[in-house]
């Protein structure tokens, strides 16, 4: 009886799981994933991307610091209009122009990266982003500021909107 019930409550779980939206298309998607011992420079990472391009069968290249649903994460408070920091911890993910496009996560207003956007500055959030910090209304030329725990404030201006996609796990509500 124990294996029979710990076996359904596995298959439930897993039926459960592969139904949830995640937001991005992973078909045809090949991470790498590279770790370094020291710090390298964002030109040696585009010189990467540059030799993955001209690889024969690569459609696209982009960026990130990690991929999605390995359970990594960047978080800090968002402070808007000079208000001070939200209780919610937002997630944080640095990435390159073509990223979304490759992603497959669908562009609701606003537009891309552009090569000429500064890091960090430019920002493209998420609807649950939108709605919580804005209101749901459009948040395009909007900003705020990322707050770090000790205190240093990072001023972002919202060029994008997207739709909502799952970052750390499958069990996670879609957050900001």
């Amino acid at each position: 009886f124990l294996v029979l019930f710990t076996g359904a409550l596995l298959v439930s779980s897993f039926e459960r799981l592969t139904h949830q939206p995640m937001g991005f298309s992973s078909d045809r998607i090949l991470t790498l994933e590279t770790l370094t011992t020291t710090p390298v420079k964002a030109v040696f990472w585009e010189q990467v991307a540059e030799r993955l391009r001209s690889v024969a069968g690569v459609e696209t290249v982009a960026l990130s610091e990690w991929p999605l649903l390995t359970g990594e994460s960047w978080n800090n408070r968002v402070s808007v209009n000079g208000a001070p920091p939200s209780s919610l911890d937002c997630y944080l993910l640095s990435t390159s122009a073509d990223w979304r496009k490759v992603m497959r996560i669908p562009l609701l207003s606003g537009r891309d990266f552009r090569s000429g956007d500064q890091q960090p500055g430019a920002a493209i959030v998420n609807d649950a982003f939108a709605k919580e910090y804005f209101g749901g209304n459009d948040s395009i030329g909007k900003s705020f500021c990322i707050v770090t725990f000790g205190g240093n404030r990072t001023e972002f201006h919202v060029i994008g909107r997207v739709a909502n996609a799952r970052y750390r796990n499958m069990r996670e509500p879609m957050r900001p």
